[in-house]
């Protein structure tokens, strides 16, 4: 009976150290937050909104399909869900997905292959789990960026919020995340994850361009926090694209996409005010996301 009680104790108390970061914690709405998971948030100025410090991570995405048992097919009757990989013979559908992109990655690594969807419906999850954990009031939820927000947190206090992130695109030259990169020079070391020459490691396709002079050290993604932060944020602008809540323009599905990737090495593709946008289904191994936590509803 004692053997039973002790052995009873022990398994509760490797449960509740196992689930130690799942505690309650008081929400702060002006200040930083750190959520069930143990994704860190951070107050963007200009906006109402808080940022994840870090990009979705795989162990983030992981924790959300073993409990909800989302269905990420690799192969569906949607051409274009079908996720895309970059190898020397350039980017095809090869039966990947966010748990094998066809490069070793991580728990802490950025979760890439996944669509907007996918994105939409892990923050749908994570805001219904950490309400009723009485971590998240009711009137707050998780959610993608808005196309502003993600200039505000880049530092693009310029840009015009009624217009569209087609009219946006490229339009403020010579601002990058890290500031200034002078024309014919590579940027400053430690910059982020771009497409620097550790890339062309063999699978690199012979007519994708690389930086010159500039090496980040992570041929592919980079666990999340490998660089400086910038602006409270790590990765941003670097590492992965990541998708944002509203259309690229008016009359197409697409959605916008903001930051540059491991697989960027074009300097366009690098300013701050740079929009990529892709079909909510599309699936990508340099794409990812990044949550904000922000009043609910989404004022429009």
């Amino acid at each position: 009976m004692r053997l039973r009680v002790l052995l009873l104790s022990i398994l509760m108390l490797s449960r509740v150290l196992l689930h130690s970061s799942d505690a309650q914690r008081p929400f702060d709405p002006t200040g930083l937050n750190t959520n069930g998971l143990g994704m860190h948030f951070v107050p963007v100025r200009g906006t109402n909104v808080q940022f994840s410090a870090y990009q979705t991570r795989v162990k983030d995405f992981r924790a959300f399909v073993r409990e909800t048992g989302y269905v990420h097919m690799r192969e569906t009757s949607d051409p274009d869900s079908r996720m895309w990989s970059l190898d020397r013979d350039g980017l095809k559908q090869r039966g990947n997905s966010w748990e094998d992109p066809g490069f070793p990655q991580t728990g802490d690594h950025p979760v890439v292959g996944v669509s907007w969807y996918d994105a939409k419906a892990f923050c749908n999850w994570l805001t219904l789990r950490e309400r009723a954990a009485g971590r998240l009031p009711t009137d707050r939820e998780y959610r993608l960026p808005t196309d502003h927000e993600w200039s505000m947190a880049v530092g693009l206090e310029e840009e015009d919020p009624a217009k569209t992130p087609q009219e946006k695109d490229q339009r403020i030259p010579g601002t990058y995340p890290r500031g200034e990169w002078p024309e014919g020079k590579p940027p400053p070391a430690g910059a982020g994850n771009y497409a620097g020459e550790e890339t062309d490691d063999g699978h690199w396709p012979a007519k994708f361009k690389v930086i010159s002079g500039y090496n980040d050290g992570f041929p592919r993604t980079a666990p999340v926090g490998s660089f400086k932060p910038n602006h409270g944020m790590f990765d941003l602008g670097s590492n992965v694209m990541e998708w944002c809540e509203e259309i690229y323009k008016p009359g197409s599905p697409d959605r916008v996409l903001r930051g540059a990737s491991w697989d960027d090495g074009a300097r366009g593709a690098l300013l701050s005010s740079n929009r990529s946008h892709d079909s909510p289904a599309h699936r990508s191994d340099d794409v990812g996301f990044r949550c904000v936590e922000a009043p609910f509803p989404l004022k429009r």
